[in-house]
């Protein structure tokens, strides 16, 4: 007796446009503790810093800062120039 083996249908592989893999690829935020290992400084102070608007506002997730890949990447690429005017909010 001969048994029959259906195939399920595949799903085609998605690569992303730049060539990396989606189980490798970086997460699109940033924690407060990456942050502060790109400033070099503790986490207090990256917090500090985000409130006082030298570094740019974190998104709030719950209780969670969160800040945006792509815009600390272009900030950081810009040379960090501070994001608000001091004395406003």
């Amino acid at each position: 007796m001969t048994a029959t083996v259906s195939k399920a249908p595949t799903m085609p592989l998605r690569i992303p446009a730049d060539g990396t893999d989606s189980h490798t690829a970086q997460p699109a935020t940033y924690d407060v503790r990456d942050i502060a290992a790109l400033l070099s400084c503790s986490e207090r102070t990256a917090r500090r810093h985000a409130d006082q608007g030298i570094i740019p506002r974190p998104m709030k997730l719950g209780g969670l800062l969160r800040w945006n890949r792509a815009e600390i990447d272009a900030w950081l690429a810009a040379g960090c120039p501070p994001v608000r005017i001091a004395g406003r909010k």
